[in-house]
């Protein structure tokens, strides 16, 4: 395995070559934990909803403040509504389970 120059206030991604991933690495004289790395799922900015991209998208526009076809959130007075999850929050809000 080659490793470029670490920054160590940045993570890094590492390929092993095994199915099993330790649970530590050395680098130097250095002990760094290792952990799974799980992409953001791709969310859709147009109909909110997640899978897919603005580009790609074949839904409506849908306020991200109100889950309400048809018009952009920056104007929106309405409740706070998840086009997702149907919860009171806005729909790009880390309080969500969807």
């Amino acid at each position: 395995m080659a490793l470029a120059p670490l920054n160590l206030a940045q993570p890094t991604n590492l390929t092993f070559h095994s199915p099993k991933i330790p649970e530590s690495v050395r680098v130097g004289y250095i002990k760094l934990t290792v952990r799974p790395y799980i992409p953001n799922p791709l969310k859709c900015f147009k109909c909110l909803r997640f899978g897919h991209l603005k580009a790609s998208c074949r839904g409506t526009l849908t306020c991200a403040r109100c889950a309400e076809a048809g018009h952009d959130s920056s104007d929106c007075k309405a409740s706070e509504k998840c086009v997702n999850c149907k919860g009171s929050h806005t729909s790009f809000s880390r309080l969500c389970s969807a």
